[in-house]
């Protein structure tokens, strides 16, 4: 038990962690659907329950296999089932005088 409970404190330590931009909360049915963006990609990630995340403010997360986790407002890391990734497109080009 101990040493199953020491891979799962390892494995959190080897997420990779980034501070992105928390676009927007969806509820689709009784799921959560929370957009997420750091650089020029967009993630997606559900959840079955509402989480203490406010929208258009900087997060925190990591993406490990087909999940995204998130460090809520308490400070705790939550789960997200990852959906999806979309690159974002690039901006125009500079109108010509």
């Amino acid at each position: 038990m101990i040493l199953i409970a020491g891979l799962q404190i390892k494995a959190a330590d080897e997420r990779k962690w980034h501070v992105g931009l928390l676009v927007d909360v969806t509820r689709v049915g009784k799921q959560y659907d929370y957009r997420l963006i750091i650089g020029d990609d967009r993630f997606t990630g559900r959840s079955s329950q509402p989480l203490r995340l406010t929208p258009r403010t900087k997060v925190k997360f990591a993406i490990q296999g087909k999940k995204i986790y998130v460090v809520d407002e308490n400070g705790e890391t939550k789960e997200l089932r990852y959906m999806l990734q979309e690159l974002m497109p690039p901006a125009p080009p500079p109108k010509e005088p």
